[in-house]
């Protein structure tokens, strides 16, 4: 998996801005787009360890620990979603990164246990 998301990153990254013009020919759809291929690149790199802990979990048929993970994640990333909102899509983006580390941080420390 973490092959995968670093295969995904660079091509985000690297590759990013061709998928955005094979999508629209209008160029100030693009220039937004363009504008939050960093954070799509950096998703993969955040996010596959929540994944991976998912995917623990649910063969391990530990949902409790599961649920528990996410609504601590929820309780921490709300506010600082709320507090981000005044920044756009940014705000959105940089949330949502957030919350996949609290993600993977809460399911890592029911891991550890």
């Amino acid at each position: 998996s973490l092959l995968a998301s670093v295969a995904f990153a660079l091509l985000f990254l690297f590759g990013g801005h061709l998928f955005v013009q094979m999508q629209t020919d209008i160029a100030s759809v693009r220039e937004t787009a363009f504008q939050y291929l960093p954070y799509l690149a950096v998703l993969p790199l955040i996010a596959v360890w929540s994944y991976l802990l998912d995917g623990l979990f649910i063969g391990a048929t530990r949902a409790r620990e599961m649920r528990n993970a996410m609504v601590i994640s929820v309780v921490i990333a709300f506010p600082v979603a709320w507090a981000l909102h005044g920044f756009g899509n940014h705000g959105l983006w940089i949330s949502f990164l957030l919350f996949m580390v609290l993600r993977s941080a809460t399911l890592g420390v029911y891991a550890w246990r």
